[in-house]
C-alpha cells in the first residue's frame, strides 16, 4: 500500500512540474505579443524601437510601471533600435 502511494505520489509531482513549465511558457508568451504591441507604439511615436537589456526597464519605459514583468519565470530584453528583436530567457 505504501508503494502505491509513493508511486502515485512520484507521478504527481513528475505531472505537476511539466503543468507548471507548460503554463510558463505560456505566460512567456503573453507577455512576448504584449512586448511586440508596446514596441509598435513606442516606434509609432518615437520613430525606431526601445531597446534594452532590462526587464524592469521595459516595464518603466514600455508600459509605464504598470505592467510587472520580473515577477515572471522568464527574464526579458529588447535589442536593437532598428531592428526589432525581444527575447525572453529562462532565469
Amino acid at each position: 500500500m505504501v508503494a502505491i502511494i509513493g508511486i502515485l505520489s512520484a507521478i504527481g509531482v513528475v505531472s505537476y512540474g511539466k503543468y507548471k513549465t507548460s503554463a510558463e511558457k505560456k505566460q512567456a508568451e503573453i507577455s512576448l505579443n504584449s512586448i511586440y504591441l508596446a514596441e509598435q507604439e513606442y516606434k509609432s511615436n518615437n520613430g525606431e524601437y526601445y531597446y534594452n537589456t532590462s526587464t524592469s526597464n521595459i516595464v518603466t519605459n514600455l508600459f509605464d510601471g504598470i505592467d510587472d514583468l520580473t515577477e515572471q519565470a522568464y527574464s526579458f530584453k529588447t535589442t536593437n533600435a532598428n531592428t526589432l528583436s525581444i527575447i525572453a530567457t529562462n532565469k
